[in-house]
């Protein structure tokens, strides 16, 4: 709030600021910073720093000033000032609501930016990924260290299909039993399959490549994923 007193016939204006208080021109000095320490208020101009108790006539306004403020909070105000009152309320969550409104627009056309520009360079990135993971499987190399970083195909354990579980659960060996009921131990099924290569009825098994994952040397810190 920007307030105008008068002190010692000079015209002085205040100005509320993060620090304190800017009290203006009239003085015969620049504008001065008034600010609040446990000690009460303190200025930056020669004159508070010349007197001996550290006063001066822009610490005296800023005091008139809060002074003034708090005597206007204490009187009653009549009902047409009030509606005033509510009709500058009713403003400001007007214009909370028109900066909220705008930020969330200007926070999708951001969200829709990121998206788009993701997706781009989402598409290079598979280029050279699919490039080094054929490159790595022609090559039949399971791990290779390069300048920038390390790739690798790493193998992976058969993904199994459970086409007839009423035939799995007739065999226990694949059982587990949960309280009151009985399901498929697919860790148990997945570890005979892998050891004995059999074919065991009411499973599908699909064999699946290995799978291509890189490391870069990247000056953050390092970046690891995997592709596929």
């Amino acid at each position: 709030m920007d307030q105008t007193l008068t002190s010692n016939q000079y015209e002085i204006a205040i100005i509320d600021t993060p620090a304190g208080f800017l009290v203006g021109e009239g003085l015969g000095s620049e504008n001065a910073e008034v600010t609040e320490t446990a000690n009460g208020f303190s200025c930056d101009c020669f004159f508070a720093k010349a007197s001996y108790d550290g006063q001066c006539d822009h610490i005296s306004a800023v005091k008139d000033r809060i002074k003034s403020i708090k005597s206007s909070e204490l009187e009653p105000i009549s009902q047409a000032r009030a509606d005033f009152h509510l009709s500058q309320v009713a403003e400001i969550d007007h214009l909370i609501q028109q900066n909220l409104d705008s930020a969330v627009e200007q926070q999708k056309q951001i969200d829709d930016w990121l998206q788009s520009e993701t997706d781009k360079l989402e598409r290079k990135k598979s280029y050279y990924t699919q490039s080094l993971e054929n490159w790595m499987r022609l090559s039949d190399f399971s791990t290779k260290k390069l300048v920038h970083g390390q790739v690798k195909l790493r193998k992976q354990q058969p993904e199994l299909e459970i086409t007839d579980e009423a035939a799995l659960l007739v065999a226990n060996q694949f059982v587990r039993l949960i309280p009151e009921k009985k399901t498929i131990d697919k860790s148990a099924l997945r570890k005979h399959v892998v050891s004995t290569g059999e074919e065991v009825p009411g499973v599908v098994v699909h064999l699946r490549d290995a799978k291509f994952t890189y490391t870069t040397n990247n000056p953050m810190g390092g970046m690891k994923n995997g592709i596929g």
